[in-house]
């Protein structure tokens, strides 16, 4: 059998462990038994055409062959065992005990239960919004990637946001409020920000800041927060006194080739090209 391909991206802010590998080699069964006393696991996997057989928490289960994308949610202090084909995808997700435990306490959930081999399009398509923020951060990745885990943690909970859009519709960001929140962004440009900062500066709960917000700026959050730092990037590379690194650095992205694929996406051209078409630009 062929060694899968596996890359693994951890999240310096949460924690969160990104990992994917990719198994090409002949079609074979496997076993995987997992167990974390502090560590909640998401994963999502594209079947081989094989059928899944496995127990959790001490209960037997079997799926029948497919090549379907399906998630899973194995909680901490869990077994799980599963027998299956190599010939497949996996992509997981794993949390400290602490985090998504914390998060759907603010939800008022407080049994965690493992949800298996799930086709629901909305639990997968927020794993996939996760992985991608986690591998490649832009300029709002830790607010994303908060933004995101939040998301996550109500979809495996079952919380429909329907109540708190609701609630959110009714309710007006003060000036003085919004003010404070603008500023605290503007304070913050070269920090990992995070969606629940905002809505504390705001004075607001994290489920309804970014429709507040959106109603109040005519943009998100996430939107404002790139468009200020991309703006920021830009006045920097113009002014030509610091590196294109230290310049990311200063925009909130630590990682040289993150900011520079963050920038390249954003406008268009790399941060190089940029700062060469503004000196020639100037110099015309």
């Amino acid at each position: 059998m062929v060694a899968p391909t596996i890359r693994q991206v951890r999240d310096e802010n949460t924690g969160i462990l990104f990992n994917h590998s990719i198994s090409l080699g002949p079609t074979e069964r496997t076993e995987m038994y997992w167990h974390s006393d502090e560590t909640d696991a998401v994963m999502l996997a594209r079947g081989s055409g094989m059928p899944i057989f496995g127990h959790v928490g001490g209960t037997r289960f079997s799926r029948a062959p497919s090549r379907a994308l399906m998630a899973s949610f194995t909680p901490h202090g869990v077994d799980l065992g599963v027998e299956f084909s190599t010939s497949a995808q996996l992509t997981s997700l794993l949390f400290p005990k602490r985090l998504l435990t914390a998060l759907m306490a603010e939800m008022g959930v407080a049994d965690l239960s493992p949800r298996l081999y799930s086709t629901d399009p909305k639990f997968r398509r927020v794993i996939l919004a996760l992985a991608d923020a986690l591998v490649h951060p832009g300029f709002v990745g830790a607010a994303m990637v908060d933004g995101l885990t939040r998301n996550l943690a109500a979809t495996i909970a079952g919380i429909e946001p329907g109540i708190a859009q609701q609630e959110a519709e009714r309710i007006r960001l003060a000036p003085f409020r919004l003010r404070q929140v603008i500023d605290y962004i503007e304070a913050n440009l070269a920090k990992p920000i995070t969606l629940a900062e905002m809505a504390n500066a705001a004075g607001l709960s994290v489920f309804h800041f970014s429709r507040v917000f959106t109603h109040a700026m005519g943009v998100s959050p996430y939107r404002y927060l790139a468009e200020r730092r991309i703006m920021r990037a830009k006045l920097l590379l113009v002014q030509d006194q610091l590196s294109v690194a230290e310049i990311g650095q200063v925009c909130g992205i630590a990682n040289p080739a993150h900011f520079s694929t963050a920038f390249s996406k954003a406008v268009g051209m790399s941060p190089s090209t940029f700062r060469r078409e503004s000196r020639r630009t100037a110099n015309s």
